[in-house]
């Protein structure tokens, strides 16, 4: 029994044999120009294979598409962004949000676009107009202490915490967690500059009651330590929590210190 092309074209993707199912799909669209989802299919293959070559090939065929749907205008986003055209994504992404304006995967990708190109008004103007849900509040909180708005960041962190404590019971307990140990963190950070020592304190001991072993808090309470008038005890527990941190962590952890002006002292003393 003969296999017809798009029937090997399939076969062909399920073994994970890209470039003999892009062959398999130029020969059936040759004899089939019009058929819109064998055109889909083979965008999706040029997709996957990853190449410049590919990718361009992938953006031709989407020009061909007659009836763009949401899901179309997604896929040439992704094409654009991983050819490095950040506004062409963008623009994409909300051409399939005016098809989709319900789509919370859309709107996702939109606002992460829009923070990559520094977008970040535009990006809090679009999670502001998402349900409240602890997700987007947390979104909204990072976008705002991004923004330097550390009081609203907090409160929009607090009213995320507060709706996550709704789902003890409801979600796996270390999943629950490590959510409610970001936001505790985040919030830390924001009070912290803020100069809210002794609340940021109470949040960074919190995290620490969830993640006992993160090198990461343990360092963060020695900078408290140190921007609280008590720079020895601080230079000792940051040099404890850099000893016990990954390689990538501790270099991570040092830099974010190095680039604080408000941290010059520290960092000496950590150099020396």
């Amino acid at each position: 029994m003969a296999y017809t092309p798009l029937q090997m074209a399939d076969a062909f993707i399920q073994a994970g044999e890209l470039p003999d199912a892009l062959d398999a799909l130029n020969q059936h669209l040759q004899d089939h120009p019009d058929d819109a989802a064998a055109l889909r299919l083979r965008i999706s293959v040029q997709l996957r294979m990853g190449d410049e070559e590919s990718l361009l090939a992938a953006l031709v065929d989407t020009e061909s598409l007659a009836q763009k749907s949401a899901e179309d205008y997604q896929q040439i986003s992704v094409i654009q962004q991983r050819l490095g055209n950040l506004g062409a994504a963008e623009d994409a992404m909300r051409a399939a949000l005016g098809l989709a304006p319900g789509d919370v995967r859309m709107s996702e990708r939109l606002v992460d676009l829009l923070q990559q190109e520094g977008e970040l008004q535009g990006a809090l103007e679009i999670v502001r107009e998402q349900e409240r849900s602890w997700k987007w509040l947390q979104w909204e909180g990072d976008l705002l202490a991004q923004l330097g708005d550390h009081t609203m960041a907090t409160a929009r962190y607090g009213l995320a915490l507060a709706q996550l404590s709704e789902y003890e019971g409801q979600m796996r307990m270390d999943y629950l967690q490590a959510l409610q140990a970001r936001l505790l963190l985040a919030r830390a950070d924001s009070y912290r500059h803020l100069g809210q020592y002794d609340v940021s304190r109470q949040h960074y001991e919190e995290a620490q009651k969830l993640l006992p072993e993160d090198p990461a808090i343990a360092f963060n309470l020695g900078i408290l330590a140190a921007l609280s008038g008590e720079l020895a005890a601080g230079v000792a527990q940051c040099r404890t929590a850099l000893q016990s941190a990954p390689d990538a962590m501790r270099q991570e952890m040092l830099t974010s210190v190095q680039k604080d002006p408000s941290l010059a002292e520290l960092a000496q003393s950590l150099e020396a």
